[in-house]
């Protein structure tokens, strides 16, 4: 069982089911993660929202850019983006210091249960 937080933007898309894959640098703790794993995302916002989710996959990536273009941007919960947008913002958040350093991963997971 892993806890991780989300943006509050982030969080509802998967809520509402529009979001199917999470962006994370490769470190050490999602290293340890393998399908079937249970993965408790709490809104960053209000840590007591919390969503609960079964990996369904990983995939480790270089980088975003690669990562990026392996999948449609719905995955990710952003219909109404380009693929430069994703990267653009997730360079907001990661550094390109830390992506070289751990690798990136897509983490594919569908909803168990909702608990919020």
């Amino acid at each position: 069982m892993v806890h991780m937080k989300l943006l509050e933007s982030e969080f509802y898309k998967i809520i509402n089911r529009d979001k199917v894959m999470e962006v994370r640098l490769n470190d050490e703790k999602r290293k340890k993660l393998k399908k079937s794993d249970i993965i408790f995302f709490h809104n960053i916002s209000d840590f007591s929202e919390v969503v609960k989710v079964n990996v369904l996959n990983k995939y480790e990536f270089n980088t975003f850019k690669e990562l990026y273009d392996s999948f449609p941007v719905k995955c990710f919960g952003a219909n109404n983006y380009q693929k430069e947008d994703l990267l653009e913002n997730i360079y907001n958040i990661y550094s390109t210091k830390d992506e070289s350093l751990y690798g990136v991963l897509a983490i594919e997971f569908e909803i168990i249960d909702e608990e919020r």
